[in-house]
Parts: structure tokens; C-alpha cells; sequence
């Protein structure tokens, strides 16, 4: 056996980081291919049914491949964040109840808050987890509806309780909801920009603060999703 082939293996049994790198590129990659091939099917359909004009149909896909494109790119530079700063998240909420006040007026969504938490992390990391959850809960909810985001702090662990007044998740899919592209109503999500990477995106913020994020109960007047984190 070569120096060089040696030299690698050597590389790649070093904690097998570099593995898992490449392997979640490459998935990430075959993913992105694949949704792509959905959107061009879904514009085919829309050009031989003439749902949509031309132009329309054309803007409304290169925005989603454009998000899609800066969510990929996100999600692999995760690692690279620094995690070592001290967070208030009850003035993080506030604040993001600020930038979705427009989409939660128009729908008439009434947003609500109640506890604080405090935690050593990422603050553009937590903050979009905390985004996502909120914008979800906002988007996919009945019109007049509500989200309360509860946050709470138990031994050592800060808990982030996320509630929704929507229609539910099924059962079934109540753990796919974190995959990448995966999309419970593909009519709604492509109505409101959605590309199936946002709740991944909570999921991957989560683990990498040594945490987790679960459906905690759903049912036809609402869902709540939880996330635990280490406060320190």
C-alpha cells in the first residue's frame, strides 16, 4: 500500500469527521438535484395546463431554487460558527415577533410569549432556530389563529416550547417533518416560498448546541414542537 493511500486513510480514521463531511455534502447535494427535478417537473405541469403565465412561473421557481441554493449553503458552514456566546432568548423572541408582526397581521396570527431561558450558544444560530419555529407556526396556522412560544429553564437544560393553533401533523410523519425537502402539504409550502429545509435547518442548530427538537403533541386544534438545549 502506498504512502499516500495511507497518508488518507490515516486522514479519514482521524474521528471520521471528514466522512461524515463528504457524506452529508454529497446527500445534500443529491437532494438539492432532486428537488430541482421536482420543480421542473411541477413548471412542465404548469406550462401544459397553463396554470400560470410564463414569466410568473419562471420568477416563482428561481426564487425557490435561490433559497433553497443560500439554505444549502448554510447548512454546511454550521460547524464553522463560533457557539461560545451568552443568551437571553426571552429579547430574542421579542424581537423576531417584530420582523413576522406583517405576516402574522395579515393572517390575523396572534403572537404570544411567556417565560425566559438563557443559554451559551450561537446568537445567529439560536435565533434563526427560534425564526423558523415562529414563522412555521405563523405560515401553517388557521387564519385568526395563535403561536405562543413558552421558554422555560430546568436543571441545567433551557426549554423552548413552540405552539401553533393549525390543522396538525400526522402521526406518520410527525419525525420526517426534520428531514431535508420534506414537505407534509407540498401545495401549501410552494405558496408560501417553502423549500423543506427550514425545520431541518432547527434540527441540524439544535444538535449542533448538544440538543433536540421533537413534535411534543399535534392534533387537529394545533401543534407544539419542543426543543432542548444545555444552558451551558
Amino acid at each position: 500500500m502506498s504512502s499516500k493511500v495511507i497518508g488518507a486513510l490515516l486522514i479519514l480514521g482521524a474521528g471520521g469527521g471528514l466522512l461524515v463531511q463528504l457524506w452529508r455534502q454529497s446527500r445534500a447535494e443529491i437532494l438539492f438535484l432532486q428537488d430541482m427535478a421536482s420543480a421542473l417537473e411541477q413548471m412542465e405541469a404548469a406550462i401544459r395546463f397553463r396554470r400560470l403565465p410564463m414569466p410568473e412561473l419562471l420568477r416563482e421557481q428561481a426564487e425557490r431554487l435561490t433559497q433553497m441554493t443560500k439554505t444549502l449553503l448554510e447548512m454546511s458552514n454550521l460547524q464553522q460558527v463560533a457557539r461560545n456566546e451568552q443568551l437571553q432568548l426571552a429579547p430574542m423572541v421579542e424581537e423576531i415577533f417584530t420582523d413576522l408582526a406583517p405576516l402574522a397581521e395579515k393572517r390575523s396570527i396572534t403572537l404570544e410569549a411567556e417565560g425566559d431561558g438563557s443559554l451559551t450558544g450561537s446568537d445567529t444560530l439560536i435565533y434563526r432556530l427560534l425564526f423558523n419555529l415562529t414563522e412555521n407556526a405563523v405560515k401553517y396556522n388557521r387564519p385568526g389563529g395563535s403561536v405562543r412560544v413558552g421558554l422555560a429553564q430546568r436543571q441545567e437544560k433551557c426549554i423552548i416550547r413552540v405552539s401553533d393553533t393549525g390543522c396538525g401533523i400526522p402521526e406518520e410523519y410527525q419525525q420526517s417533518i426534520f428531514q431535508p425537502f420534506f414537505r407534509v402539504d407540498k401545495s401549501r409550502s410552494r405558496e408560501y416560498g417553502g423549500v423543506g429545509l427550514g425545520l431541518s435547518l432547527v434540527w441540524e442548530i439544535a444538535d449542533l448546541h448538544g440538543g433536540s427538537v421533537w413534535v411534543e403533541e399535534s392534533s387537529d386544534k394545533g401543534t407544539t414542537i419542543a426543543v432542548e438545549l444545555p444552558a451551558q
